[in-house]
């Protein structure tokens, strides 16, 4: 408390200057015997201007030579600084002239009347001629710097910290799209081995949330003045007021497990459990379905093989998510084997016809048909990377370029 009213009491000096009056350019003490002479300084404690003869007068005198005096060129710089700043006691409208430390607030001479049993009440004249010592002035630089480098501290940890929360939201949100089009697209098979993986991965996540609160990353930060035990003994032995401290307070913030969760649950099932379920049904039109697709959007893709050597009839046929039959699209004369998605509009499908193979883009949309002539009969088709993969027989797995030549 004792070092706060050094501050303000060294405030309330500047304070006056807001009452300084529209003449403070020409000093008061001439101005009463009516005669205009400029002003050189202002006295906050005398609320004056002084020219040079009455400035030099009121340094001799023994009631005001300890008064601090500003520059006048420099009044209307510092009156902007202090205008919400009194130095008069709003209950009393007189001016403030003690401090009380125990209960932190500074008193007028009619004040005191309801402080009469506190015993550390303090003048602010001592205390501000306290302040006024050179040698602190160099403490208080330090301990601003000290309170500086705290600072930028504190900005650099909230911004690491920030920075990792960011990183660990993106991850997770691109969990969250796989595990949704894992539940809606993928076999039950490829569902329980991926639910697997994401489970794993979400495990980690968790520990690594887990982690920032234990170092305690995501506590609230303050910055503390802890005072020398001596503060009140201003002397020259003091090398320090004290030191400024990032305190670390705990949050408000709980890591709550998705178990606890039941929309977020991810069930543990044993591949023995699972049990296949009649949902929907769809007549495809086909007599022989070799292939099945399903485009980013929904819909499903059906490529019929009709093993006919001639007069083939091969086509796929195209479903909306909502298994409504929305039409099908003729290959002939190639063959429809099977078929991969390659985005919401296009389609691959291949055509395993003797002396005449190829891979069929398709427009499932508009019904176009562009052809790549392969080498080899090409059966099963997906694609990675870029490139097809498909299995021609006595060859295995072939790797096609599906920006190779079309007609």
């Amino acid at each position: 408390m004792f070092e706060t009213c050094l501050i303000i009491a060294t405030i309330l000096h500047l304070a006056a200057l807001d009452v300084m009056d529209s003449d403070h350019k020409f000093c008061t003490i001439c101005s009463k015997r009516h005669i205009s002479k400029p002003s050189i300084e202002w006295c906050s404690e005398c609320n004056q201007a002084f020219c040079v003869e009455c400035s030099e007068c009121h340094r001799l005198m023994s009631t005001t030579e300890n008064h601090m005096t500003v520059p006048i060129d420099s009044y209307d710089e510092l009156r902007a600084s202090v205008l919400s700043i009194s130095n008069m006691c709003e209950d009393h409208n007189e001016t403030y002239h003690l401090y009380c430390q125990s209960h932190d607030k500074l008193l007028c001479p009619t004040c005191i009347e309801d402080h009469s049993e506190c015993k550390d009440i303090k003048s602010i004249n001592k205390i501000t001629k306290i302040s006024r010592i050179p040698n602190h002035s160099m403490k208080y630089e330090r301990l601003k710097e000290e309170l500086s480098q705290l600072e930028r501290k504190a900005v650099i940890d909230m911004q690491l910290t920030l920075k990792d929360l960011e990183e660990k939201k993106l991850r997770n949100a691109r969990k969250r799209k796989q595990m949704q089009d894992i539940t809606t697209y993928a076999s039950d098979l490829h569902t329980f081995i991926g639910l697997k993986k994401l489970s794993s991965d979400t495990a980690t996540y968790v520990a690594s949330l887990q982690s920032l609160l234990e170092n305690r990353s995501l506590d609230k930060v303050e910055i503390a003045l802890k005072l020398d035990e001596n503060i009140t003994n201003f002397s020259n032995r003091i090398n320090t007021f004290g030191s400024v401290q990032l305190q670390k307070i705990p949050g408000n913030i709980r890591l709550e497990s998705q178990k606890n969760k039941q929309a977020q649950i991810i069930e543990e099932r044993s591949i023995d459990d699972i049990v296949v379920k009649l949902v929907n049904t769809m007549n495809t039109k086909g007599d022989s379905i070799m292939g099945c697709e399903f485009s980013p959007g929904g819909k499903m893709v059906f490529s019929n093989f009709s093993f006919k050597l001639k007069d083939a009839s091969d086509f796929i046929a195209v479903f909306d998510s909502d298994c409504t039959h929305l039409h099908n699209i003729s290959v002939n004369p190639n063959y429809a084997f099977d078929v991969v998605a390659l985005d919401e509009k296009h389609v691959a499908v291949t055509s395993p016809k003797q002396n005449e193979s190829c891979i069929m883009l398709i427009d499932i949309c508009s019904k176009e048909v562009t052809r790549i002539k392969t080498k080899s009969e090409c059966r099963s088709i997906t694609v990675s990377d870029g490139n097809f993969l498909s299995i021609a027989p006595k060859l295995g797995i072939l790797s096609i370029n599906a920006k190779m030549e079309t007609f």
